[in-house]
């Protein structure tokens, strides 16, 4: 069977070059680069034949940075699983990645672990969606944790649901205490009961359900 192909973008050198042999070591072929534009220029001179089954990119890239490197991605009709990696928590950046079909988001410093469960998870679930019809949203939360969660979000108030957009859009809680005349305070008890009751620790979760289920909230 063909190893799998990665494309690791990162403009660490050291970092890149460990990250290439944890990769290979664990059955990847591995195809390195410095910036993003290194890694559109090489895809465009192969006349897209150099096709990755999976693309790790930092967010934090000198030049072209990775969440405008995965929309260019997407307009040459790149559609491999993109996996972010990134040393710092932009709101910005986390929904914008999610919103552009990201498959998952590893904060640094992270273990070797978590990169290979994020990259066999998204071949895994290339794999699955490549046999599914993407016509029905619905279908495509296949799996239990996700279908749970899509209900969960049909259950919201409209107070909880207001809440959730702000918190998408990167507000923070005093931000949106003040667009919804309530106090910071209570801003922080919804958020948190929103982020209890999707049973989520992270707030680029939340990101990642409302991308998936932003067609079952009320309008």
């Amino acid at each position: 069977m063909t190893a799998h192909h990665i494309f690791l973008v990162e403009d660490d050198a050291p970092l890149r070059t460990s990250l290439t042999r944890l990769l290979e070591v664990s059955g990847y072929s591995v195809t390195g680069f410095g910036s993003a534009e290194a890694m559109l220029t090489a895809l465009a001179s192969s006349g897209l034949v150099m096709h990755p089954d999976c693309i790790v990119l930092d967010v934090n890239l000198p030049g072209l940075n990775g969440v405008d490197a995965q929309q260019q991605l997407r307009y040459i009709q790149v559609t491999c699983p993109v996996i972010f990696v990134s040393a710092e928590l932009n709101a910005h950046h986390v929904n914008t990645a999610w919103r552009d079909g990201a498959a998952e988001f590893i904060f640094k410093p992270f273990q070797p672990q978590d990169l290979l469960n994020a990259i066999r998870g998204a071949l895994e679930k290339k794999a699955i969606d490549s046999s599914l019809s993407l016509s029905d949203a619905n279908t495509h939360l296949s799996d239990p944790i996700a279908a749970k969660q899509a209900k969960l979000i049909q259950g919201l108030t409209p107070r909880q649901q207001q809440v959730l957009l702000w918190l998408v859009d990167g507000h923070s809680n005093t931000q949106i205490a003040e667009k919804m005349d309530i106090s910071a305070r209570t801003v922080k008890m919804h958020r948190e009961g929103l982020m209890q009751r999707l049973e989520i620790k992270h707030i680029t979760e939340l990101a990642r359900i409302y991308q998936q289920c932003k067609h079952l909230l009320k309008s």
